[in-house]
């Protein structure tokens, strides 16, 4: 049977998004600790089912909500990081097993470090699947992340810790990572927003620029489209790269736009016809908005995928091979998922190819970017299909099974990672499981606003469904 997890309720929290809580903080409404203990109650409720936490820091943000504040437009609102950047004082696992003793961070990352300076209260770390590499949290021995639509399916990932905790109202922001799809994913699984920017639009990390090609991006999840908008306007302040047009105040939608339709993904695998039927549906409703809508082909080289999985068995690889040096005091190669030693094998068994894996990956901004010759953005599933059930992604199955229902599944979103560009998930539709699907738009390198606008006009036009009125 069906089970829908949900702490919203009415407390200080309320259903708020991040932008009116902020707004009720500093006029006095609640105060910052009101909104930590409410946030507490709402995580010791979803716990049992949804299992979002790694580490909890619950004591340190009473405190730090009994001191008021107004540093940042967040200033007080709970929030939590992903245990794979570093938060100082406390170690990063990586959602690995492999981790037995993580290493203390001595400071926070350079994201995390902005992300703070907005005025979040952290509670604490949300839980991966390991190094991020899978789109669902599903450890063997451990508890899964599951969908708070409904607890026999996953939340997607590998923000999955993150993506629970605002679906279910534990938070109502929290902070993610995609490197192939790993904010996108769980968004469009949980019926949330989830931004993929810009290469360089946030600064880099070391690690990130040690990195072959640089697929990851920082960013968030949120349940509405202007907690995006503003977030990344204020990061914009604090970070501004001079290469890519600002993205500014977004607060309403834009001017009129050619969109191009896609479904039929870079590996041709079927879309389901319930995901295809809700892009139609979207992209009708643009249509009727004003827009100039149109089908149009994934013009990219079929063997895009094959060079994605291998440069990802690069990176597992690589992972599995530096972690007492570089991850953790204690560590344990014989406690690695299945899904990273196969990976890594896979790497091993193709060292000759990926000289030109890389070369062309190097090169596919190009091919991205001919998208754009007859259209402003595309539209596109951001999931071949609904969210998958659990099991279907669990990493203990045999490599092969567990790549090709992989590859299968989350099809549409390593485009944009590969080549450097923004990319946006947005609910929209609803399985006959009573399960978000998203829309997901690609768009030119460097204009995001433009997808914030767009995905304003479709927040306008389809309200978003709320897990609280189901």
């Amino acid at each position: 049977m069906s089970k829908r997890v949900h702490a919203f309720q009415e407390d200080a929290l309320g259903d708020s998004d991040a932008t009116a809580l902020a707004e009720r903080l500093r006029r006095g409404e609640v105060s910052g600790r009101e909104v930590v203990e409410a946030s507490i109650r709402r995580f010791e409720s979803i716990d049992g089912s949804l299992h979002p936490l790694v580490l909890r820091d619950f004591e340190a943000a009473l405190e730090r909500g009994e001191k008021p504040s107004d540093q940042g437009p967040f200033a007080g609102v709970p929030s939590l990081i992903k245990d794979n950047q570093a938060l100082a004082g406390f170690p990063t696992g990586f959602g690995s097993a492999a981790v037995v003793e993580a290493r203390v961070a001595r400071e926070d990352s350079v994201f995390v470090s902005h992300y703070l300076g907005l005025g979040f209260n952290n509670l604490g770390k949300s839980r991966l699947p390991e190094f991020g590499i899978s789109c669902s949290t599903e450890p063997p021995g451990g508890p899964p992340v599951p969908n708070p639509w409904d607890t026999r399916y996953s939340a997607g990932g590998s923000s999955s810790g993150s993506a629970a905790c605002v679906t279910s109202g534990g938070v109502p922001m929290a902070h993610g990572n995609d490197g192939g799809g790993s904010i996108r994913i769980p968004a469009a699984c949980c019926g949330l927003v989830g931004l993929k920017t810009t290469r360089g639009r946030h600064p880099l990390s070391p690690e990130s620029k040690r990195m072959p090609i640089n697929i990851l991006s920082e960013g968030v999840l949120t349940r509405s489209v202007r907690d995006t908008a503003v977030f990344w306007e204020h990061m914009e302040k604090r970070y501004r790269n001079p290469a890519l047009a600002e993205i500014g105040r977004v607060e309403a939608p834009g001017r009129r736009l050619r969109i191009g339709v896609i479904t039929t993904s870079v590996t041709a695998n079927e879309t389901d016809p319930e995901v295809v039927a809700s892009i139609h549906q979207c992209a009708r409703q643009l249509e009727a908005a004003g827009h100039t809508v149109f089908e149009k082909q994934l013009a990219i080289p079929r063997n895009f995928a094959d060079d994605f999985i291998l440069y990802y068995a690069l990176l597992a690889l690589f992972l599995s091979q530096i972690g007492t040096s570089a991850i953790a005091k204690v560590w344990d190669p014989d406690r690695l998922e299945r899904f990273t030693t196969g990976l890594a094998s896979h790497c091993k068994r193709n060292l000759l190819r990926l000289p030109g894996s890389l070369w062309r990956l190097r090169r596919c901004d190009r091919a991205y970017a001919s998208l754009f010759e007859d259209c402003d953005v595309t539209l596109t599933p951001a999931l071949s299909s609904p969210p998958s059930e659990l099991g279907y992604l669990d990493p203990g199955q045999p490599y092969e099974a567990m790549i090709e229902n992989l590859s299968t599944y989350a099809n549409f979103t390593p485009l944009a990672n590969a080549a450097g560009a923004p990319a946006l998930s947005v609910p929209f539709g609803t399985s006959s499981q009573g399960l978000p699907i998203a829309s997901h738009f690609f768009g030119k390198h460097g204009d995001e606003r433009t997808l914030l606008e767009l995905a304003f006009e479709i927040e306008s036009l389809r309200p978003f469904a709320r897990i609280q009125d189901n």
